[in-house]
């Protein structure tokens, strides 16, 4: 069965795709869900349009997320932790504590948008992947410093 992804599922595709899927998972998860509408005959102009708008619509979006990932490129996170006098640390930073820095420096990223490469556990800069989303992706310096 033939649909249209109004929404972007793993695995599947992304926002304004046509994908082939079973029709059990179309019409028990994807159409109530509200992540796709079924292609037929009857509304393939309709779907057509849609097509055209979410494209359009996705252009706006990776416009702004590439300036929003341009932004976090030069932005500098500091996260404050527990250290003892050779300056390693009670444990490790996490992406929550990272997560909570950037939104006090007006940044909305969520934790799960964050990947640290290599476990954090001593004081320094160190670097931090951030993906926001079809494929943009920002380098984040992340420096860690001594309560």
């Amino acid at each position: 069965m033939q649909v249209l992804l109004k929404k972007s599922v793993d695995h599947l595709g992304q926002t304004g795709e046509m994908v082939e899927v079973k029709a059990g998972y179309a019409r028990n998860y994807l159409v109530p869900k509200g992540c796709a509408i079924v292609v037929d005959k009857k509304n393939r102009r309709t779907i057509e349009k849609e097509i055209e708008k979410y494209k359009a619509l996705e252009e706006k979006q990776l416009v702004k997320l590439r300036s929003q990932a341009s932004a976090l490129s030069q932005a500098n996170c500091t996260v404050a932790v527990r250290a003892d006098e050779n300056d390693k640390l009670f444990g490790s930073v996490t992406t929550e504590q990272i997560s909570r820095s950037l939104k006090i420096a007006g940044f909305d990223v969520p934790p799960k948008s964050l990947k640290i490469p290599k476990a954090i556990r001593a004081i320094g800069v160190f670097e931090v992947i951030v993906n926001l989303g079809n494929g943009v992706t920002a380098d984040l310096k992340v420096w860690v410093v001594k309560e």
